[in-house]
């Protein structure tokens, strides 16, 4: 196998393993539950805390292809009313996709890589190869990810700014707190602790990925 193909094979599982954590922490009610009791959300939207939970579970369900739409029915300053607006569901249709493309991408770089590992783990050139081309790939992805780290830490607001815009090919996202509740559920500081939260779980799992590289060996035949 060329050099070249198992060093892209190293960045796509690498970044993979940010893509899970992005699927563990982003993807699950008890990151937003938390923070919703951190930051006394439930009250700023004129909300119970078990309709806004409600109202979480309804919305990462349709993220994860388990419910048809991220609308749901809560009370709002004793009043009765749907949760989201025509403008923050056609968004979160676009974030969709990308979910959907992130579950791919980690699916089939992940698999790929079990599949050569565990096929190819008797022969000593392809071990060999496999532990010689990640410093490489490792170098390539921690100058990638620590410029991103670096920008968001100096600048999140404009880190995000761009983040939407290489991502979204409209402005949907550009969402007003005096109108949509989604902006209100999830404001900046909440992206702020999930990015840096999903930073430090994918590069503990990317140290784990480098611990069992160096403790390949190829078993010699008696």
């Amino acid at each position: 196998m060329k050099k070249s193909l198992v060093v892209i094979m190293h960045i796509a599982f690498m970044v993979s393993l940010f893509l899970l954590s992005i699927r563990v922490l982003g993807l699950e009610p008890y990151f937003f539950e938390w923070f919703y009791s951190q930051n006394d959300t439930a009250s700023l939207l004129g909300m119970s805390t078990p309709d806004l939970m409600r109202a979480t579970k309804q919305l990462l369900a349709y993220m994860l292809d388990q419910a048809d739409s991220i609308q749901s029915v809560v009370i709002v300053n004793n009043q009765s009313t749907n949760m989201f607006n025509q403008k923050e569901i056609d968004h979160m249709g676009d974030v969709l996709a990308l979910i959907r493309t992130m579950r791919i991408t980690m699916f089939f770089s992940i698999t790929i890589t079990a599949i050569l590992i565990f096929t190819q783990r008797t022969s000593h050139s392809f071990i060999n190869l496999l532990k010689q081309t990640y410093g490489l790939a490792l170098g390539i992805l921690s100058g990638f990810v620590g410029g991103l780290t670096v920008f968001a830490i100096i600048d999140f607001r404009s880190f995000w700014i761009v983040f939407h815009q290489v991502l979204f090919s409209n402005d949907l996202w550009l969402l007003d707190p005096r109108t949509d509740r989604l902006v209100n559920m999830v404001p900046l500081n909440f992206f702020m602790t999930l990015v840096f939260s999903i930073i430090v779980l994918g590069i503990i799992l990317n140290i784990g990925y480098a611990w069992f590289i160096q403790k390949l060996n190829v078993k010699e035949k008696t």
